[in-house]
């Protein structure tokens, strides 16, 4: 449970703030009750409470006076700060020593209580990271393999390669540095293999460490290694022949019959530490090409690609512009599974340009994954490249966030589409004898027209022009019934201005003409 101090020279304030607290409800304990500021301070010192309630102006010691001396000693407690002002000046030196919140009396009781949970959150969260360096600091590797797992860190530095090696514990030779990422893939319905990752790592090390001045390895998950080697110039291209070899003769005989997949991504060599950041960046980026260019092999960046790789590979080869006409009609439509199969037929049709150029492959995700949510007015999905091992795995993962965008566009739409039928039926019940052509109708509901009357067929189950004729017939037999109006002035009221093609209509869909209608039920 954490512990509360609470402070005030008003005993009687303090008895409302212990009265007002959910102790149980919130796990809290009271660890005492003090009327000034240096009885506080010597409190907090001795009993070290999670959180402290002040006032700000007490006598003697003022509360953002306790505040900065507890921090100036470094004493670990999270204040909440109550006063009676809402002075900007109070407010701006409480958000400057850093105190979690700033509550106005009289004493709001879900106000406090939010307060206390919002301080028991951050102690929550600070006491992760304190578990999680703590764990760091008994690794004795931890400062080595901070370099894999922020080799940003020294290119914001700028250390020489002397103050690299005595600040993380390396002994770098001036030469290459060689960042790489090593996965172990499995395909599906094969039982995971625990120590798989551990015998990899050990038959790497083997290969590359007489080639090495350091070696340095370190798991990014139960499925990734991270590498980085450092080595004399002359080494390196023995190393990647090695490495080639290690692929090919151990590994894939190690898992020989069991399904399993090692790829081993390279970047390009670099020459300073305060460029392993790109290189790493490079690694990963190489990675994910793996399901364009294979498993089971070494991936080495083409042509010489330059560090970083282009986070805009060009993708002029891609025939986008028309695929997005094509999607962009098909929606227009509401033909959302037509749209399902042309995103397919595009991938298909894509993989043998991804194969000769891999690094267009994280571009061309994020331009289909995010054109096509643009265009559905939906978040972009995440996808996760180096998950996916093979194009096959690629397309239908890409192929089932595709369907979720779509079935969720659907299923908004849906409700729309209904909603724009009943806007019809209305326009046309009111404004029946208008001349109301479909594109008329369309405009009402900001739909294309030919959308409008495949969706009015789908809704209703009869054509919009059927129905708007249904209406006006209806319409002209209620006004028939008026000796007031003689035909021709009837068929104008509903819409027609031939008299004869409106006694046409109303003789084939009704049966009779409008004077016999008259006569049949004794209109005259």
């Amino acid at each position: 449970m954490r512990s509360v101090l609470i402070v005030d020279d008003e005993i009687n304030i303090c008895s409302l703030i212990r009265h007002e607290i959910e102790w149980e409800a919130l796990r809290l304990t009271l660890c005492g009750v003090c009327s000034d500021s240096r009885q506080a301070l010597e409190m907090i010192r001795r009993q070290r409470p999670d959180i402290v309630i002040t006032d700000i102006q007490m006598p003697v010691l003022d509360g953002l006076e306790l505040i900065r001396q507890a921090q100036l000693e470094e004493l670990p407690a999270k204040f909440i700060i109550i006063s009676g002002y809402s002075y900007f000046e109070y407010a701006r030196q409480a958000v400057r020593y850093g105190v979690d919140s700033f509550l106005l009396k009289p004493i709001d009781h879900d106000e406090l209580n939010d307060a206390l949970r919002k301080a028991l959150k951050k102690l929550g969260a600070e006491d992760e990271q304190k578990r999680g360096l703590l764990q760091a600091g008994r690794d004795a590797l931890s400062l080595r393999r901070l370099l894999l797992y922020q080799p940003d860190i020294l290119g914001q530095r700028g250390l020489s390669l002397p103050q690299v090696n005595a600040e993380f514990h390396y002994q770098f030779v001036p030469g290459f540095f060689l960042a790489g990422v090593l996965r172990l893939d499995q395909e599906d319905g094969l039982p995971p293999d625990p120590l798989a990752l551990e015998q990899i790592a050990r038959r790497f090390c083997r290969a590359a460490a007489p080639l090495c001045a350091e070696l340095e390895l370190a798991e990014l998950c139960e499925h990734t290694l991270l590498l980085l080697m450092n080595g004399a110039e002359p080494d390196c291209p023995a190393l990647l022949g090695k490495l080639e070899c290690f692929l090919l003769d151990n590994c894939q005989d190690f898992f020989l019959g069991e399904r399993r997949h090692i790829t081993l991504a390279l970047a390009a060599p670099v020459r300073q530490p305060g460029q392993l950041g790109a290189a790493f960046s490079q690694a990963h980026s190489l990675l994910a090409q793996r399901s364009v260019r294979g498993v089971d092999r070494m991936i080495l960046p083409q042509d010489k690609e330059p560090l970083p790789i282009k986070e805009g590979a060009s993708l002029e080869c891609f025939p986008f512009q028309s695929f997005w006409e094509q999607i962009e009609h098909l929606l227009s439509l509401m033909k959302t599974v037509e749209a399902g199969g042309a995103i397919r037929r595009f991938l298909e049709q894509s993989h043998p340009v991804l194969e000769r150029h891999p690094a267009s492959l994280g571009p061309f995700c994020t331009e289909l994954l995010g054109g096509l949510a643009a265009r559905l007015c939906k978040e972009p999905p995440a996808l996760s490249l180096v998950e996916l091992f093979s194009f096959e795995r690629l397309s239908i993962k890409i192929t089932e966030l595709c369907s979720q965008l779509l079935a969720a566009y659907e299923a908004e739409h849906a409700n729309t589409e209904r909603k724009a039928v009943q806007v019809v039926k209305e326009y046309i019940r009111v404004h029946y004898a208008e001349h109301l052509g479909l594109e008329i109708l369309a405009q009402q509901v900001f739909l294309a027209p030919l959308y409008l009357g495949q969706l009015f067929k789908r809704e209703t189950g009869v054509n919009l022009s059927d129905y708007l004729l249904q209406v006006r017939l209806e319409k002209a037999k209620e006004l028939l019934g008026d000796l007031h109006y003689n035909v021709s002035q009837v068929a104008a009221l509903v819409g027609y201005r031939d008299d004869k093609y409106f006694s046409r209509l109303f003789r084939r869909h009704i049966g009779v003409s409008p004077m016999e209608y008259r006569k049949i039920h004794r209109i005259v």
